[in-house]
């Protein structure tokens, strides 16, 4: 039995749909960010599984974040893109990575 959704929650289920695609539009739109020959579908099973992931992630956000917790939250989403994308996060220190922000609600 499929669940009705209230107007609300469709409206805020399109907008943050619509955040998340400009997002990954704006982030990998013309930059090379996937390695060679990547295919397309496994491009968009990456952006589902980003996409669930900093869903999920984003809900520890709703209170402060300890510096550890954060850095674990930015090194699991670095996991996930480890076989497709064409970069890597490059720090000898925590500093760096500690400065990267999950957007949630």
């Amino acid at each position: 039995m499929e669940k009705i959704l209230s107007i609300e929650q469709r409206k805020e289920d399109f907008l943050l749909d619509e955040f998340w695609t400009s997002s990954i539009a704006a982030a990998f739109g013309r930059a090379k960010v996937y390695k060679e020959n990547i295919s397309e579908k496994d491009k968009i099973k990456f952006k589902k599984n980003l996409r669930n992931i900093v869903e999920e992630i984003s809900k520890q956000y709703k209170v402060e974040v300890s510096p550890e917790a954060h850095i674990k939250n930015v090194r699991e989403i670095q996991k996930l893109g480890s076989y497709i994308l064409n970069f890597e996060f490059k720090s000898k220190t925590s500093k760096p990575i500690s400065q990267i922000s999950l957007v949630s609600k």
